[in-house]
C-alpha cells in the first residue's frame, strides 16, 4: 500500500491559509464598534455617522447607527421627562475643549429636564464586552448634575459638577471606562439633578473594548502568519 505524504511546501500552504483564515475571523469582532448620540435643537448638524434626537423623541425607542453609518444592534429608550431643547450662541472651543471625536456642533445644544431623575436606556449591547462611555455635559448657567450608570457589575458613579464663568461651563466631560452590560445586555444611564436646577445632556459616545483575549489571538495569528509567508 502506498502512502502519499504532503510535501513540505503542500503543508505550508495548508497553514497559510488556516493561519489568514484565522487572522480574518478573529480581526472583524476585535475591532471597535463605535456609537454617537447628539441631543440637540438643530443648531447645527455634526458629520455623517451621527444619531440625532431631540426633546421631540421623549418616551421613544429608536434604534441607533454607527460611525460607518451601518445598524449598530444597539438601542436607546429615550426619557420622557425632557423639558426642552437648549443651544448656546456659538461653543467656545479654545476655553472649553472637546474630545477629538466631538465637533463644536454637539455641544453647543443640548436637552434638558428639571425632573429629579432622568433615565436613558440602552438595549442590544454584548454581554461579552466592555464599553467606554462618554458624555458631554455643559450649559450656559451654573448647573450641579450627577450621572450614575447602572451596570452589570453594579453602580459606576461619576459626579459633574458645572462652574462657570463667560457663559461657558468648564469641565463638560464625564467618562465611565470598561463598563459592562447587564445580564440582559442592557445599560441605563440616569441624570440626577442638584438643588432646583435640571440636569442636560449635550452627547454621549459609546465605544466597545475588544477582548485582550481575543486581541492576544489575533497578534499570534499574524505573526504565524508572516512567518509562513517568508519562509
Amino acid at each position: 500500500m502506498t502512502v502519499l505524504r504532503p510535501t513540505s511546501a503542500t503543508l505550508r500552504r495548508h497553514m497559510t491559509a488556516i493561519a489568514a483564515a484565522l487572522v480574518l475571523s478573529l480581526a472583524a469582532p476585535a475591532s471597535a464598534l463605535t456609537v454617537r448620540i447628539d441631543f440637540e435643537d438643530d443648531s447645527g448638524t455634526p458629520a455623517a455617522g451621527w444619531n440625532m434626537f431631540d426633546s421631540t423623541d421623549s418616551g421613544a425607542t429608536l434604534d441607533l447607527i454607527d460611525t460607518t453609518g451601518a445598524d449598530s444592534g444597539i438601542d436607546i429608550r429615550m426619557p420622557n421627562v425632557f423639558d426642552n431643547n437648549g443651544a448656546f450662541d456659538g461653543w467656545d472651543t479654545a476655553s472649553n475643549p472637546l474630545p477629538g471625536w466631538a465637533p463644536d456642533e454637539v455641544a453647543d445644544d443640548y436637552v434638558y429636564s428639571t425632573s429629579l431623575n432622568t433615565n436613558f436606556y440602552f438595549y442590544g449591547l454584548d454581554v461579552t464586552l466592555t464599553y467606554d462611555i462618554t458624555l458631554i455635559v455643559s450649559r450656559d448657567l451654573d448647573r450641579t448634575q450627577s450621572m450614575r450608570l447602572f451596570t452589570g457589575a453594579g453602580n459606576l458613579n461619576e459626579n459633574g459638577w458645572n462652574s462657570q464663568a463667560d457663559g461657558y461651563v468648564a469641565g463638560n466631560v464625564v467618562s465611565f471606562i470598561g463598563v459592562t452590560p447587564r445580564a440582559d445586555g442592557s445599560l441605563r444611564l440616569r441624570l440626577r439633578r442638584v438643588g432646583s436646577a435640571s440636569s442636560n445632556l449635550n452627547a454621549v459616545q459609546i465605544q466597545s473594548v475588544p477582548e485582550p483575549a481575543r486581541l492576544g489571538l489575533l497578534a499570534a495569528s499574524a505573526v504565524l502568519l508572516g512567518a509562513l509567508r517568508r519562509r
